[in-house]
């Protein structure tokens, strides 16, 4: 199984529709790259000063990425590499997104 992300009309392999589905994923994932905001422009996150932006690889197949914030850790823990898993907040919208926090080992 390949996966795709972001989702689109047709397979990016075979361009054939017929052989998309969705599937649930692990929520398991590594910091593929990350960057740092200071001044949010994005509606809904306007009283966050420092904003931790990641691009997360997931476990399922490398490739996969998709950008998220980065929750529970501070600017100088982060590193490339660093197991994430997700996290959903709840947002004051209504709406709830994916974020992602560092794995805890128990």
């Amino acid at each position: 199984m390949l996966y795709q992300h972001p989702p689109g009309p047709l397979c990016r392999k075979c361009h054939r529709e017929e052989h998309l589905t969705f599937e649930s994923v692990s929520g398991q994932g590594t910091v593929y790259s990350f960057t740092v905001t200071f001044n949010s422009v994005v509606p809904g996150f306007e009283r966050e000063a420092e904003l931790i932006v990641g691009l997360i690889e997931l476990d399922e197949q490398a490739g996969v990425r998709l950008v998220a914030n980065l929750r529970g850790v501070e600017i100088d823990q982060i590193s490339v590499g660093m197991p994430v898993e997700v996290v959903f907040e709840d947002r004051e919208n209504g709406g709830t997104l994916p974020q992602f926090q560092p794995v805890r080992l128990s």
